[in-house]
């Protein structure tokens, strides 16, 4: 039997995913309650002004009454970490759809350490949380796979690191961590938070792809947790930064 989601007004069975453009956010709910839920909408909102010349509308009460009905109804655990996958759409209707339960009861440092590929990728749409940016995040990841990697560091045609598995990225170089010089996502202003906490010193600059073999650690974060890359080109990394900053996280 298909989950059921909130699609552009009314309850129904999810049989697969929407096929008109959007602007999304993957909300990581306790439960049934919502976390950061208010600025994950001011997020959306940004990237609407920048696509469409206006808001999304949004109210996070009505969201949070949705996906709370919606978790129930497809009976979500009410004491694990849930994903939300929360869409606007360009007619002004939105969406929202159970993603899935996390193996992590809070934002930390993920198991899985993958192998990435370098591949150019920059695009207006790259790291924009849209359809079409995850759209090519899903097809490097299967550009990825078959190049014997677990996923992918992509860069812009001037070798700029624009995204890691389609998330932020950060690096680290001893005690300091080098972050972008803008971030708007949830999971990556804690990870500055958590960072600032942990006495790190915090770079703000743009990584090129020629610093790789120079970078102690290579990670990036997002509703999932933190993804740490093991291996790139022949450097190998390790993950003691990343891991000493997700016992900070919130």
């Amino acid at each position: 039997m298909a989950d059921t989601a909130y699609i552009c007004g009314a309850f129904a069975e999810l049989r697969s995913d929407s096929d008109t453009p959007y602007i999304y956010q993957d909300v990581r709910f306790d439960g049934f309650r919502p976390l950061s839920l208010q600025r994950h909408i001011e997020l959306m909102d940004i990237v609407s002004w920048r696509l469409r010349n206006r808001a999304t509308g949004l109210a996070a009460k009505r969201i949070a009454e949705i996906a709370e009905e919606l978790l129930r109804r497809n009976n979500y655990p009410g004491d694990r970490t849930n994903i939300v996958s929360v869409r606007s759409h360009a007619d002004g209707t939105f969406s929202v759809i159970c993603r899935g339960t996390s193996l992590y009861d809070s934002l930390t440092l993920r198991a899985i350490h993958p192998e990435a590929v370098v591949v150019e990728c920059g695009t207006p749409f790259t790291g924009l949380p849209t359809s079409a940016g995850l759209a090519q995040t899903l097809l490097l990841r299967e550009y990825a796979a078959a190049n014997g990697a677990g996923t992918f560091i992509g860069t812009d045609s001037s070798g700029r690191i624009v995204t890691i598995d389609g998330s932020t990225p950060f690096a680290a170089r001893g005690r300091r961590i080098i972050a972008p010089e803008s971030i708007a996502d949830v999971e990556a202003e804690k990870m500055l938070r958590a960072a600032a906490k942990a006495g790190r010193e915090i770079e703000t600059r743009s990584l090129s792809a020629e610093e790789l073999p120079t970078l102690d650690e290579l990670f990036c974060i997002d509703a999932r947790g933190i993804t740490a890359i093991s291996e790139c080109d022949g450097t190998v990394y390790s993950d003691i930064v990343a891991e000493a900053v997700s016992r900070l996280l919130e």
